[in-house]
Order: C-alpha cells, then structure tokens, then sequence
C-alpha cells in the first residue's frame, strides 16, 4: 500500500494524526514538539 494519503488516528503513531507524512508534516510536528520543550526549559516548571 503506498505512503501518500493522510495518517488516521494510528494507535502506534497518534502524533501525526490528520498530518500527511510528508517532511513538512515531519517538520511541524518536530518544530512543535522543541517549542514545548523549548518554552519547558525557560519556565523550569514541571508539567
């Protein structure tokens, strides 16, 4: 089955539900998850 339509909700893969994997849709999941950490380790606050 060829990788080209959009991942559904995939139990073993949910951060790139709705997000085509694409490098672009690699990229803004990436550059979502190092702002959280980015803004994680500024505030010095467990969440």
């Amino acid at each position: 089955m060829p990788d080209t339509g959009p991942v559904y909700l995939l139990p073993w893969n949910p951060m790139k539900a709705g997000i085509k994997r694409t490098v672009e849709g690699d990229q803004l999941v990436g550059g979502f998850l190092l702002l959280i950490f980015m803004i994680d380790c500024q505030t010095e606050s467990p969440l």
